[in-house]
């Protein structure tokens, strides 16, 4: 029955919604490349500012300036950057 309706139109006519359904397709595609990319962008922006942080934790000095004795007579002084992940985990299992 499709096929009938189809035999009916003539073939300069469905020549003629070619380029209509091909720019369809193309707006379509269009937009889901659009928001696709949105995302990309917005991941790579968080992305980004998560490696500005680690950068300014790694690289911005927090320190921290303990006393310790080292025999009755001498001291010795200890600093740390508790900025540094690695150090905060090694204070926390240190601590009495």
């Amino acid at each position: 029955m499709l096929m009938a309706s189809f035999a009916r139109v003539p073939f300069t006519t469905l020549l003629e919604y070619i380029p209509v359904a091909a720019t369809i397709v193309t707006t379509i595609l269009s937009v889901v490349l659009a928001r696709a990319t949105l995302r990309y962008a917005k991941a790579a922006d968080r992305g980004l500012e998560l490696s500005r942080e680690q950068f300014e934790r790694e690289w911005a000095p927090e320190l921290h300036v303990r006393l310790e004795r080292a025999s009755t007579a001498d001291a010795k002084i200890v600093i740390t950057n508790l900025a540094r992940a690695a150090v905060l985990l090694q204070l926390a299992s240190c601590a009495p």
